[in-house]
Parts: structure tokens; C-alpha cells; sequence
């Protein structure tokens, strides 16, 4: 689906099927094997503090120092913001 290595981290948008909008996300693949974690942001209109907050955590992530793949959705519900 996304074509990403190990140790790296990607900006990117989302674009899902049911939706007209995009979801600006970031994915990092960490080095060493693991599962996966979404973190989301900006579900509902006015929840504005969870998406600095998943923009400035994405940043700050090392990718060799991850197990697994985390994606972050910054903002779900771009319309409402």
C-alpha cells in the first residue's frame, strides 16, 4: 500500500474512497520488526490541541529507535477544521 523502508518516515495524504478530502498523515517505519499503531487528531470539530500535538510527536520520533510502524492521521476531519 505505501511504499516505505525500514528506518524511514514519510509525509504523505490520505485520500480514503468514502471521502472528498484529504488527511495529511505521517508514517514511520521503525527499524526492527513489530506491529502497528494509528494515532489520529482532529476527529471531531474543536478538538484542536491533538493536532499540533501529533504534528510536533511525529517530528520527534526517531524511526531507528522504533519497533513496528506507527502512522499519524494530524487531522481527520479537515472540512470541520
Amino acid at each position: 500500500m505505501w511504499s516505505i523502508k525500514p528506518n524511514q518516515k514519510k509525509q504523505m495524504l490520505l485520500v480514503p474512497n468514502v471521502l472528498n478530502y484529504q488527511m495529511p498523515a505521517t508514517l514511520i517505519k521503525g527499524k526492527y520488526p513489530g506491529k502497528t499503531v494509528v494515532i489520529t487528531a482532529g476527529l471531531h470539530s474543536g478538538e484542536y490541541p491533538g493536532i499540533p500535538a501529533t504534528i510536533h510527536v511525529a517530528k520527534t520520533i526517531d524511526p531507528h529507535q522504533v519497533h513496528g510502524t506507527i502512522l499519524f492521521i494530524h487531522c481527520v476531519n479537515t472540512s470541520s477544521f
